[in-house]
């Protein structure tokens, strides 16, 4: 396959690679190189301060403190004071023999790992009387940490399946809310667990530094019966997500930059590299955003795949077929500054809008004066068999958005003939993609954009013979061309 306009046809496995041999020269002019190079510092700094290996650490097994592990009981007592004795003895592993823990929210502590064993399932209490005394607090909880984990092959279930009403809304009665929520925690691991029927976010790490979530699988049902399940939200900053499967109702990787509960000053997210994951989503598969009230700066997305979610049986998701609404949505929405960030080698397999980019001024989150801004944007080496819209750039003026290049891009867009395409000016409501209609061309329609290039092989395909042009541009200023 000598041009990336060449697709393969469904079902190949597509491998990007660099050669080792006589490559330098080529790596040093791909797109994003200088953010691989930051890649090695961030994957350094992580395993320096990561947690203890596990043979290092003492062992703290929960049947040892009085948990029963058959689903009836509830073990919260019994865990939280096997997580206290590892703490007092200054770091050890918690460790979850084969059972069902039913439990409601746990507090982790410094120097503490919980090993969760294949077979061993942490399950989110199913009465809501149990939450009324920690109600819509997450299953397993850390604030203000340093040395913590969650690693194993077993699984924590969220209680969704009873936690939501058959609207796809939460219940109003005491529950729990998110499955792991960690906040300005330091040096964190969580790796190889499942997490499933989450009730809200999934795993929702906010300014927290020196990460790795590494093999995580993540399994919620579809937005229309599990509203706001969002895979994974981060912010903060060394942050390497890898390996993840994560298939949800709401936006399955989700970075937002914005200011923690209780930190002064505020902190941007930065050096973050999300590469190797499948994503499954009836919302968003990678997003930034909503919420950008802060600085977010040196992010890569790479060697991602978008598939649609497995397991849709409801008309009513966003996009009633089920397919994700982008499958890369960058946002800038509350006065913050997203800048120099990279997605590069993605497989799309179906999405409705492929890339969206926007900026704007709302004031819903946080009241600011600041305008919105976007730069320094690489789309590389992106495959899309099947789009149900073109791509779109659209900004809310005075917010800015410059230099984007989009590198390598090959795109099938389905859509038939559409008469009436002129998309809304963005106004601060809430940004999905799909809020903007139609666009008056098959490939990428983009507004008040500076500094537009396009390199490599681009190409769109109009498969719906809709017979729009390409591309449609108002007010862009500045479209480059490399051959």
């Amino acid at each position: 396959m000598n041009s990336i306009a060449d697709i393969p046809p469904r079902g190949t496995r597509i491998v990007f690679t660099l050669e080792s041999k006589n490559s330098m020269n080529l790596t040093n002019k791909l797109p994003g190189h200088d953010l691989l190079r930051r890649t090695v510092l961030v994957l350094g700094l992580i395993v320096l301060g990561s947690v203890l290996p596990v043979s290092a650490q003492r062992v703290f097994n929960v049947m040892d403190y009085g948990a029963m592990g058959d689903g009836v009981a509830l073990d919260t007592s019994a865990i939280q004071s096997a997580i206290n004795a590892a703490n007092g003895a200054g770091d050890g592993q918690v460790y979850f023999p084969p059972g069902i823990y039913r439990t409601v929210t746990l507090y982790l502590a410094n120097n503490v790992t919980l090993n969760i064993t294949n077979g061993a399932k942490i399950q989110a209490s199913l009465t809501s009387s149990d939450w009324s005394s920690c109600n819509r607090t997450a299953v397993i909880v850390a604030e203000k940490l340093n040395r913590i984990g969650i690693i194993g092959s077993g699984t924590i279930d969220g209680g969704g399946m009873v936690y939501y009403a058959t609207n796809g809304y939460t219940v109003t009665n005491s529950r729990p809310q998110s499955i792991i929520r960690f906040s300005l925690c330091t040096n964190v691991t969580i790796r190889g667990i499942l997490c499933t029927n989450s009730t809200r976010w999934t795993i929702n790490l906010v300014q927290c530094s020196n990460v790795t979530i590494d093999g995580v699988t993540i399994r919620n049902r579809e937005y229309a019966l599990s509203r706001e399940t969002d895979g994974i939200d981060i912010s903060g900053r060394h942050i390497l997500v890898k390996n993840c499967d994560v298939e949800t109702g709401d936006d399955a990787i989700c970075l937002k930059p914005e200011i923690a509960d209780d930190q002064s000053p505020a902190q941007p997210t930065h050096d973050v590299t999300i590469q190797n994951c499948t994503v499954a989503s009836t919302c968003n598969a990678t997003k930034i955003g909503t919420g950008t009230s802060d600085e977010a700066y040196n992010i890569m997305f790479d060697h991602i795949t978008v598939r649609k979610h497995s397991r849709v049986t409801s008309g009513s998701n966003p996009i009633p077929s089920g397919s994700c609404i982008a499958a890369i949505s960058m946002q800038c929405n509350d006065g913050g500054t997203n800048h120099n960030f990279t997605f590069q080698n993605y497989v799309i397999t179906n999405c409705d809008t492929p890339i969206f980019i926007e900026a704007q001024n709302r004031q819903t989150l946080v009241a600011h004066t600041n305008n919105s801004r976007l730069y320094g944007l690489t789309f590389s080496n992106i495959f899309c068999y099947q789009s149900g819209r073109a791509s779109q750039i659209n900004v809310q003026t005075p917010c800015s958005i410059q230099d984007i290049t989009f590198n390598n891009i090959a795109i099938h867009n389905q859509e038939t003939t559409f008469t009436t395409a002129s998309p809304p000016y963005l106004s601060g409501s809430y940004p999905d993609a799909q809020k903007y209609g139609r666009m008056p061309a098959y490939g990428l329609f983009a507004r008040y954009v500076t500094n537009l290039t396009f390199s490599g092989a681009v190409n769109f395909y109009d498969d719906g013979n809709s017979g729009r042009p390409v591309t449609a541009f108002e007010n862009v200023s500045n479209v480059i061309r490399l051959d």
